[in-house]
């Protein structure tokens, strides 16, 4: 079902949407005010009938909402205060951009747009990283330009992903090689970010299951992880990948070092689960994290965030909460297999990073990261419907 809505309405948004996705990979304000933007359309030109059909008929939104219906209930009883607990609620307000942006992601011309704009975008960032380590540009432009280095690490590693499909397409084959290794690069050797190479190796994983017969993609995959381990071991990505396992082995034999990287994600992580081991079935509510963990911690360093969207949601919502978060992800795998191949991959390939990057960070919640997965998952999985006239 899509909406009707007047040429002066497209026109706004045939220019906001690339806006939005642009302003995510560079500004936080200008995403804020571009998505409110749009929203403030979706309201104006939607209805209560139109908005129960597509709850209705796509379960990836259904979902979404529900989770953060879920969300807003819990907040009648969190640990949290009123003011703090709808603050952090409105962190989630990305779990609304599935629905606002699949009424207008219907148009071919927009849908088209976004994605052009996505990928240039990623260019973009690709470049300024890779110039900036050449030290050709000012540290405070790249620095002011890029975003932290587990985020940037995703966007790479969903380009090269994207550049894989581009190559076996045989359509401007040379220049997606030279972005794909470019890409390879800056994942290994500029920025360095252990999430991003963890993404990258399972997209490369995954894009061999969709090309290639198990028997060969089981080939290719080994050969990528003999690469990889080559490289750890005559790299500088031997240290940080070693120095990481030391840091949890540490921390298991001794608890109370957290004074590392991975041990303090690893205390925020044991800690999540002892909360959640108090109250399993619904959680402490939207917010509560903190202020439940000061009441069942006693005497241990504070938590605010742990680092992992699972166990944020778990503690939040409980088992209650997990299962709609599992439901929404596996709705997202069962969309890519009712859409035609070339968005299927994509929207495979954009489940599988968001699955990884939810382990070591808080992606729902992430302002960047919130929007960026929320609007690919829009645009992967929103089919185009042509217009009659």
């Amino acid at each position: 079902m899509i909406l009707p809505i007047t040429k002066s309405i497209e026109k706004i948004i045939a220019v906001l949407s690339p806006l939005l996705i642009i302003s995510i990979h560079f500004s936080t304000f200008a995403t804020l005010v571009t998505s409110i933007l749009i929203t403030l359309l979706f309201i104006a030109t939607s209805n209560f009938k139109y908005i129960a059909t597509i709850v209705q008929k796509n379960i990836i939104i259904a979902l979404s909402l529900s989770l953060f219906l879920a969300l807003f209930i819990s907040a009648s009883y969190s640990a949290a205060p009123y003011p703090q607990a709808f603050a952090t609620l409105a962190k989630y307000r990305e779990l609304l951009l599935p629905l606002i942006l699949f009424t207008f992601f219907q148009k071919k011309i927009i849908q088209k747009s976004v994605e052009q704009y996505l990928i240039a975008s990623l260019i973009f960032t690709l470049l300024v990283s890779s110039i900036g380590y050449l030290n050709l540009l000012p540290e405070n432009i790249s620095s002011s330009i890029l975003k932290n280095r587990i985020t940037h690490s995703l966007f790479i590693s969903f380009l090269s992903f994207y550049s894989l499909h581009k190559i076996l397409n045989k359509k401007n084959t040379l220049i997606w090689i030279l972005i794909l290794l470019l890409s390879i690069i800056n994942l290994l050797f500029i920025c360095d970010g252990r999430t991003g190479q963890l993404t990258f190796l399972m997209l490369c994983s995954l894009f061999f299951t969709q090309t290639f017969t198990p028997k060969k993609a089981f080939m290719l995959g080994a050969g990528l992880l003999t690469i990889f381990a080559i490289l750890l071991s005559f790299t500088h990505l031997g240290s940080r990948f070693i120095d990481g396992l030391q840091e949890s082995v540490n921390f298991l034999n001794n608890s109370k070092l957290t004074d590392t990287s991975m041990g303090l994600r690893l205390y925020f992580w044991e800690s999540s689960l002892k909360i959640i081991a108090q109250s399993p079935l619904i959680g402490v509510g939207i917010g509560g994290l903190p202020f439940a963990a000061e009441q069942i911690l006693r005497n241990q360093s504070p938590i605010i965030n742990p680092h992992n969207e699972y166990l944020l949601i778990g503690t939040q919502l409980g088992l209650f909460g997990l299962l709609l978060f599992f439901g929404f992800l596996f709705s997202i795998f069962r969309k890519s297999l009712e859409i035609p191949k070339d968005r299927s991959v994509l929207l495979q390939g954009v489940l599988v990073s968001l699955c990884i990057s939810c382990m070591f960070n808080s992606s729902i919640l992430d302002h960047t990261e919130g929007h960026w997965f929320m609007i690919l998952i829009a645009l992967f999985s929103t089919p185009i419907h042509k217009d009659k006239n």
